[in-house]
């Protein structure tokens, strides 16, 4: 299967910590997600504009960029709009107003695994419905 496989929707995971990045990336391809990751907000632009993924997680704590900047470059940039981002993050509360409102969900950490799996699944049915 090709990352365009339908049967296959792509996840982009952009999460600072390497155990969470490798552990949700796990749980996701177990799901049946095509799942690209990256832990540095420079590349998360890039990488959804390249995959156009069905959906992405981001967390709000990286390395080299403020999620929230991330967040709002993806939903400023036309070929990335679409795409529902769902912030993961154990500082979701910091979210603004506005913030929250670019975010199609928001999901504090630690969270539930089943919660989880029905928001991202919700979000990809979404998105795919969408482009169909």
């Amino acid at each position: 299967m090709t990352v365009d496989d339908p049967r296959m929707p792509t996840v982009l995971v952009v999460e600072d910590s390497d155990v969470i990045r490798r552990v949700i990336s796990l749980i996701l391809e177990g799901e049946g997600y095509h799942v690209v990751a990256t832990a540095r907000g420079g590349d998360a632009l890039e990488l959804a504009r390249h995959a156009q993924p069905a959906a992405v997680t981001l967390d709000l704590n990286l390395p080299d960029s403020d999620g929230r900047d991330v967040l709002r470059q993806l939903k400023g940039d036309a070929s990335t709009t679409q795409i529902p981002v769902i912030v993961v993050s154990a500082v979701a509360e910091g979210l603004s107003v506005d913030d929250r409102r670019r975010a199609d969900d928001v999901i504090a950490k630690p969270f539930d695994l089943d919660d989880f799996l029905g928001r991202v699944g919700r979000a990809v049915a979404d998105r795919c419905a969408n482009a169909s």
